[in-house]
């Protein structure tokens, strides 16, 4: 259901009746309209009948006005009581306390007439093509199932889910190689024969293995190879499956068969080369690059006073807010947040028109607490000279810099110059209004010749504070969304020109194109429509971000919706120097440091070339095994990626960061080389730490000091405070103690080898997504090639037990990122089980795959209760400005637009697509008959009708 069908079937009520709206017809409208949740068009539609007729061409056509329209006995009343309940003024016509005779005239006007151009009809459109209804549009790419439609509440909406395609193998009820060589398999005397005979079958079936000759399916190039490298996998693993079956617990074999099988994996896979198909982007999204463009584009082809047009501006106001920066920018300082993000802060009500209010800081206010507030001038009581100026918005630039503002809304008159001083009479006269706490502020992009303030504070992060250190964004982006649209086959591969007959769009709006770039930008508009949106749970107050949410009286209850399979452990960039002091009651200290260099606790001489490799569990042996790191501190481990080594005694190099004050008096941020030598005598200072902050600056602070020599401790209390305007450190306290213990820990790099090895080889050769950092930042991007090469195979007896290790080297490329060629060990038991690993180099951080990805207004959730879109919801983009109707028309535009770029249904060079006044989407052959069509309509809009 949609509000374009509604209207649909609304006018071709009125038309085939002649303008009777009838009872039974009525109902029957109320009960389509009510298979789901009603949407703010759809109300609108069903009491505002008589401005629907004043508008639409086809009951023009027809022949009916306003004079035409009458309703039987209970219609009005009907119409009237849900126009109150649902707070939309009714619109029924002149003739809503008449009751009509029966109809008598034949109303069959339907033409097909050249002019007839608003709803697609004539020789103009005789080649052009019905897309048919969006909510039945799908999709097939090279890694995805794709559909523009979700359930929920009983009816479909606009959206986009794409679906990992689950490949079958057409050969599945055959005999495979195990079955047929099941007498060879069976007669294996012990594990070293069943591991060549099994070798000789691989051989021997290579082209069954290999899925040669696969029929296509779908019409997708990439589709094919994809699916030979699935069907591939489903072999391989029903092959070995069979095999461990027919061979577990016999005589000379028994658990045995597990290892052989294992070994057997690896050498299957060893060397051969899996090119994926995927998508080809390379524009992650960074802030300052982002899809913001495309959702203004989209929304200038709705009437400006429409919920769908509120909706778009909602949601491009949500983005500017927490998803961008105007112009490139590495760094945003909470503290000066206009100058780095290159906005302008003001106050935006959801659903409000025009630029909004600029806030200002209150005078006085803590840029650490800052308190917001918005001035105007006074309406009455102004000198007679600036009486045009009554109510003008201002704005303080600077502390006693008054500045007028701009406009609040369009078309309001505009007395004053925006950005001119406020003149000294008139400052008596300005009257300010406080921003409540609660009341999110807004950014904007700078109006031409609008300044930007310095100095201004803002929690743009929504941490609760404003940050003392810059928030460091050159790797913030939507590479999350990219990425994995990406390893689907998103490919947007044809620009679209979009004309819209709507009536009541203004005609220098009803065409716009969106080229490859833009239809790729609503992928990521559409990917990241759901990002979390913070909620707190009333019962135990923990705040959580889900993306979709099941409403209920009990308040929102986070779900899910889709489904994406990970692994691997995220490097969140912990790293810590840990110092006990031997005092009573005395507490850990624990200093930001990262290990830089290290040097051997046995041998000081010996520097480790690569520092990062000591946090690990293991260190490589000659052999190609493994052993226990004898530098790391096991006692202390939380987890497998958060290593400890011993620190006391040992020397080496840390980066420490930690806040201070300035010569200011200010906090700030520091960094500092530590270099803790034992064969060095002499105290060295780790890092600052503040205990509290004084109302006017500066406060008190811990110094804390390291002795590596002797292993001791020291803490200096220190008071910063401000002396004849002079700022100055005064030390009150000194303890001192023994350190009874010392390590530096951090997040390895070194980790999730068993998990991510395991991943690749279960789908081999389908598209996935790694972090290719193995650091704290996050840098995804999807993986187009695959190939993994065992280096190396030991057996080696350990406590009586032969355990096997086999050195893989794991080459892979990937689109718009790097390649990398990590090197690891895997431990395996007798029985074939991976029971322990090594990194030889730092591995991808994590790996995913989306298997299920619905980006919609509301979906059935995995228990099929129906789930909403939270961040639509609080943003505004899925409501009316009263909060409870429905407008998907973000997610409409964005799925007709899509869907043009990508189909078969459209020109393979390029999508010309008309939409008529009832909502049919026509695609033409070419330009010229689509420019024909358009002209043919732009001669007939004529003005837009007062509705």
């Amino acid at each position: 259901m949609s509000t374009r069908e509604l209207r649909r079937r609304i006018v071709h009520t009125l038309r085939d009746t002649g303008g009777l709206l009838g009872a039974a017809a009525f109902a029957e409208l109320l009960i389509y309209a009510r298979r789901g949740w009603l949407t703010a068009g759809e109300k609108t539609l069903l009491v505002q009948p008589a401005a629907l007729v004043a508008s639409d061409p086809v009951l023009a056509a027809a022949g009916l006005g306003l004079g035409d329209l009458r309703y039987e006995d209970g219609v009005v009343e009907t119409i009237l009581e849900h126009a109150q309940t649902w707070g939309i003024p009714a619109a029924l016509g002149p003739n809503a306390a008449a009751r009509p005779p029966a109809a008598d005239a034949d109303t069959d006007t339907d033409t097909d007439t050249e002019a007839d151009t608003g709803r697609g009809r004539g020789p103009l459109f005789a080649d052009a093509v019905d897309l048919g209804d969006p909510l039945d549009w799908t999709l097939r790419t090279a890694g995805a199932d794709v559909a523009f439609s979700t359930r929920a509440h009983g009816r479909r909406w606009p959206a986009l889910v794409m679906t990992r395609p689950r490949f079958a193998d057409p050969a599945a009820d055959a005999p495979a190689p195990h079955q047929r060589h099941r007498d060879r398999i069976r007669a294996a005397a012990d594990a070293p024969a069943l591991a060549a005979v099994l070798a000789d079958i691989v051989a021997e079936e290579a082209d069954w293995f290999s899925a040669a000759g696969l029929p296509a399916e779908g019409r997708s190039p990439g589709r094919v190879q994809n699916r030979r490298f699935g069907v591939q996998s489903l072999r391989r693993t029903a092959f070995l499956d069979g095999v461990r079956d027919l061979c577990i617990g016999r005589p000379g074999v028994g658990l045995a068969v597990h290892r052989v099988v294992a070994e057997l994996r690896d050498d299957m896979l060893h060397g051969r080369d899996h090119q994926m198909a995927t998508g080809r982007h390379e524009n992650y999204w960074p802030y300052w690059k982002n899809f913001v463009g495309v959702l203004e584009t989209l929304g200038r082809q709705l009437p400006d006073d429409s919920p769908g047009a509120g909706a778009l501006r909602n949601r491009v106001r949500d983005l500017l807010r927490r998803k961008h920066v105007f112009g490139y920018q590495r760094a945003i300082d909470e503290q000066d947040a206009e100058t780095t993000l290159g906005g302008v802060v003001v106050v935006q009500p959801p659903h409000s028109r025009g630029p909004g209010r600029r806030a200002s800081l209150v005078p006085g206010a803590s840029v650490w607490a800052p308190r917001y507030e918005t001035l105007q001038l006074a309406e009455h009581g102004l000198p007679a000279a600036h009486a045009a100026l009554a109510g003008a918005p201002v704005y303080r630039h600077a502390a006693d810099d008054l500045r007028f503002d701009v406009a609040p809304a369009p078309g309001a008159a505009v007395a004053w110059e925006p950005g001119a001083a406020v003149p000294p009479a008139l400052l008596p006269h300005v009257q300010a209004t406080p921003v409540p706490a609660d009341d999110p502020l807004g950014l904007r992009a700078p109006l031409p010749g609008e300044r930007l303030r310095t100095g201004l504070p803002l929690d743009w992060n929504r941490s609760g504070q404003i940050q003392v250190a810059p928030i460091q964004i050159g790797w913030w982006g939507h590479c999350h969304n990219e990425a994995p649209a990406n390893a689907l086959g998103m490919d947007p591969q044809k620009p679209v020109t979009l004309y819209r007959a709507e009536r009541s769009l203004p005609a220098d709006r009803a065409q716009a194109r969106y080229d490859i770039e833009d239809c790729w930008d609503i992928v990521g508009a559409f990917t990241s429509d759901h990002e979390g949106a913070r909620i707190r749970d009333p019962r135990t107050g923990r705040v959580s971000s889900p993306g979709y949410v099941v409403l209920g009286s009990g308040g929102h209850r986070p779900t899910r919706v889709d489904r994406t399979s990970f692994v691997g452990n995220r490097n969140n960039g912990g790293h810590w120097f840990e110092v006990v002091p031997d005092i009573a009651g005395g507490r850990r200290v624990r200093v930001d440091a990262e290990v830089t260099e290290i040097w051997g606790l046995e041998d000081p001489t010996h520097r480790y070339p690569v520092a990062g490799a000591r946090f690990r569990r293991d260190i490589e042996q000659p052999d190609g095994g493994f052993a226990p790191n004898p530098d790391w501190v096991e006692a202390k481990m939380a987890d497998d990626d958060v290593i400890t080594v011993q620190a006391a005694g040992r020397r080496m190099t840390l980066e420490t960061r930690f806040i201070t004050f300035d010569d200011q008096g200010h906090r700030v941020e520091r960094t500092a080389t530590v270099a803790l030598d034992p064969a060095a005598p002499g105290w060295v200072k780790l890092a600052d730490e503040v205990e509290h902050v004084a109302p006017g600056g500066g406060g008190r602070l811990v110094e804390h000091w390291y002795e590596p020599a002797a292993q001791r401790y020291r803490a200096v209390a220190v008071h910063v405070h401000a002396v004849d305007g002079q700022w100055q450190r005064e030390t009150t306290t000194t303890r001192e103690a023994a350190a009874t213990a010392v390590t530096a820990s951090q997040e390895t790099t070194y980790d999730s080898v068993v998990e991510l090895d395991a991943y690749v080889v279960a789908d081999m050769g389908l598209p996935l997504t790694f972090d290719t950092s193995s650091g704290q930042a996050v840098w995804n991007y999807p993986v187009d090639r695959l190939r993994r090469d065992r280096l190396r195979r030991i057996t080696r007896e350990e406590n009586g037990v032969a355990y096997t290790y086999t050195t893989i080297q794991l080459h892979f490329t990937t689109v718009g990122g790097p390649a990398g060629q990590p090197r690891y060990i895997l431990k395996r038991d007798p029985h074939g089980r991976v029971v322990r690993a090594l990194a030889l180099d730092p591995m991808p951080d994590f790996a995913f795959r989306n298997e299920l990805w619905v980006c919609a207004p509301l979906a059935e959730d995995h228990s099929g209760q129906p789930a909403v879109n939270l961040r639509g919801l609080t943003a505004g983009y899925l409501t009316a400005p009263d909060g409870q109707s429905l407008v998907t028309e973000l997610w409409e535009r964005q799925a007709i637009v899509l869907y043009a770029s990508m189909s078969d249904a459209t020109p393979a060079d390029h999508a010309w697509l008309f939409e008529t006044t009832d909502g049919r989407l026509l695609s033409f052959p070419d330009a010229d008959r689509f420019a024909a069509a358009v002209a043919a309509d732009r001669a007939q809009r004529g003005p837009a009708p007062l509705v």
